[in-house]
């Protein structure tokens, strides 16, 4: 038989746990911080990990202002506090007063351990990054079925260039799915020209399959550029360090590749006026020079050349006088050199010339001898001589 059971409203049920766990003393846990947020009011949410188990935390603003800093996911850190029932939903959480920072948690380590790995693969090089197409033909798109990440592309795609060509390549983004992600990347990569991997926000455990080194590898290996819109503008994976670009939300991802359809029709007739007005300006030009040549008659082209002939044939004349004219100035020239230099017009200052028996000039006294005879030449006639002495 059923036994008579107590029956209670939410309400009731929620404030008999909330008294028991009042009951629980002030405990200190020791955790990696798996996410965390400042809220609207100050306070601070976030999560404990240890291994596979987590803790919902908070820390009121009233006990906030004692630290320096935000604390970053991924630190290890103690907390002190109680257990308690938190929120309209009811929420279990530990209600922290104390924190107390122990240095970089275990995923953190490990965070740090795959970068150092992948980057000495040089996957994080910048100048690996490619620049996206400029009219992509394809857009493939790495995502969830179900996530709000495909209908943040698809509102973007509607406004920009409704019935843009997409390639959806599903695959989980969230828990053990990196076969999955591999699988889809290079499906897009081989169809599209470029490929958008997008997720929405949320806790960074969530994000655990974007820091896997098999993705990031996959990511960097794709044939064409990449854009990683992983969750928000604060959030940062391994992958996005590995994409030709990153995005702060998927919408942003959507608009960095999709084109506006308007703009891309306007550049169209841009480039379609300057391809006719080149056309037609190169009709006139070959019209023009058509007509040239009908309105010119053969006889008219003979009586030019002629007219151009004996243009040149007078200039040819004019630069043979001028030459002659040059000519005629330089012998003039050298003649009166020469004349200045004739032995003749030497005479004819009152210096003479003596010559021997074979007429040729002494130039010496060494060369004659007591009784020769020495023809003189002045500048006007000449005489006969014997020489009688010779003084050295």
């Amino acid at each position: 038989m059923l036994q008579h059971r107590q029956r209670i409203g939410v309400g009731e049920l929620t404030r008999q746990i909330s008294r028991a766990l009042g009951r629980f003393p002030v405990l200190e846990v020791e955790g990696e911080i798996a996410s965390f947020k400042v809220g609207p009011t100050g306070h601070w949410h976030f999560s404990l990990v240890e291994g596979s188990d987590k803790l919902s935390c908070v820390l009121f603003s009233s006990h906030t202002w004692q630290f320096n800093s935000l604390p970053q996911v991924g630190q290890q850190v103690a907390v002190r506090g109680q257990v308690s029932v938190f929120g309209a939903r009811s929420q279990l959480s530990f209600q922290a007063t104390w924190m107390c920072k122990r240095g970089a948690g275990e995923r953190l380590r490990e965070l740090a351990r795959r970068r150092e790995i992948l980057s000495k693969e040089g996957l994080f090089d910048p100048s690996r990054k490619r620049p996206l197409p400029r009219f992509p033909r394809r857009v493939g798109i790495v995502t969830s079925l179900g996530a709000a990440a495909l209908q943040d592309v698809r509102k973007v795609v509607a406004q920009r260039f409704p019935g843009f060509p997409l390639l959806i390549c599903p695959s989980r983004v969230q828990g053990q799915v990196t076969q999955e992600l591999i699988a889809a990347i290079a499906a897009a990569g081989a169809r599209c020209d470029v490929v958008l991997l997008v997720r929405g926000g949320g806790a960074r455990e969530d994000l655990a399959a974007f820091d896997e080194m098999d993705v990031v590898r996959a990511v960097a290996a794709c044939p064409v550029p990449l854009v990683a819109g992983i969750g928000h503008g604060s959030d940062q994976t391994l992958v996005d360090l590995a994409a030709d670009r990153i995005a702060a939300t998927p919408s942003q991802a959507a608009e960095l590749v999709i084109p506006k359809r308007a703009e891309l029709a306007r550049q169209v007739q841009v480039r379609q006026d300057r391809l006719v007005r080149a056309l037609e300006q190169g009709q006139r030009s070959r019209r023009t020079r058509l007509q040239g040549l009908r309105l010119r008659h053969p006889q008219e082209r003979v009586n030019q050349g002629k007219l151009r002939a004996a243009d040149l044939s007078l200039r040819l004349q004019e630069a043979i006088g001028r030459c002659q004219i040059d000519w005629r100035r330089g012998l003039m020239q050298q003649a009166a050199q020469l004349d200045a230099y004739s032995p003749l017009k030497v005479l004819g200052r009152g210096y003479s010339l003596a010559l021997d028996e074979s007429g040729q000039a002494v130039r010496s006294t060494q060369a004659l001898v007591v009784g020769q005879r020495l023809s003189l030449r002045f500048g006007q006639g000449a005489a006969t001589v014997q020489v009688e002495d010779i003084e050295s």
